[in-house]
């Protein structure tokens, strides 16, 4: 009766891991990964630990999906996050974000060390598939205190990222090109 047991709590597990995971790339799915985060910012400003957020972003992905074929497509797909998953430390995560993005959470870790981990990370997804990939960081704590205005900075950093054509763009990146205070109110002077 005992192994029966068992047995059955391991098939439940495996259910239940199933349904976290998305069945494409093996990611944990994005509903999921929501809820690890809100619980990574509570415990980051518990312990004063530094939490880092990365979105990685798979450049034109309509065009590759119709260059090469949806299930060539999905291959790709498959192998990206299966590499994102091995190219990181156990205690990070990696969530299916969208169509071709991967949001990674880096718990303890300082800007400095996600664009390390994050460049390395990257850089391995692309030797393996051939594909162009970018990334935005951030980090909590900083300006962000909830997980969608973390997300909100994440999507900003990808886009700047993308816009610019670099492999990755950071929080400082975003800091730097936004208006300081004393900017924003200064005046206009008239010649």
């Amino acid at each position: 009766m005992h192994r029966l047991e068992l047995e059955l709590h391991h098939q439940r597990i495996l259910v239940g891991e199933l349904t976290l995971r998305d069945n494409v790339t093996g990611a944990i799915k994005w509903q999921y990964a929501r809820q690890l985060l809100t619980e990574e910012i509570a415990r980051s400003r518990r312990y004063n630990y530094s939490l880092s957020l990365a979105l990685v972003g798979i450049d034109d992905w309509p065009s590759v999906v119709e260059r090469i074929g949806r299930e060539a497509a999905r291959a790709l797909l498959a192998t990206a996050g299966e590499t994102l998953v091995r190219s990181l430390r156990n205690v990070d995560r990696v969530a299916r974000y969208g169509a071709s993005e991967f949001a990674l959470l880096l718990p303890s870790t300082p800007l400095q060390g996600a664009e390390v981990a994050v460049e390395r990370a990257c850089g391995e997804v692309m030797r393996r598939t051939q594909l162009v990939v970018r990334a935005g960081i951030v980090h909590f704590p900083s300006g962000a205190t909830t997980n969608e205005e973390l997300m909100s900075e994440a999507e900003a950093a990808l886009q700047l990222a993308r816009a610019t054509g670099l492999p990755i763009a950071s929080q400082r990146l975003l800091e730097k090109q936004a208006p300081s205070e004393d900017e924003e109110q200064k005046p206009i002077e008239k010649s």
